[in-house]
């Protein structure tokens, strides 16, 4: 198992928040993320694979990004 390939969720939120300047998740994009995630497979470890990860996180954001976050500082 390549350790870059997968994630635990929390370091999956982690890393996305990372993305954004100054700014992070709110609870409910997050709760929104980890209800699709069940079901989802996962390893002993409580990994997830990455492309499983990315797909719960696109399928679940809004359509407006703000709703999901706030304003990203420049």
């Amino acid at each position: 198992m390549n350790s870059d390939k997968t994630f635990t969720i929390s370091k999956f939120i982690e890393f996305k928040n990372s993305e954004l300047s100054k700014a992070k998740y709110y609870n409910e994009r997050l709760d929104r993320f980890m209800e699709a995630l069940e079901g989802v497979s996962q390893w002993e470890n409580g990994e997830y694979d990455l492309p499983d990860l990315e797909k719960a996180w696109n399928d679940t954001a809004s359509d407006n990004p703000y709703d999901d976050h706030g304003i990203q500082s420049v």
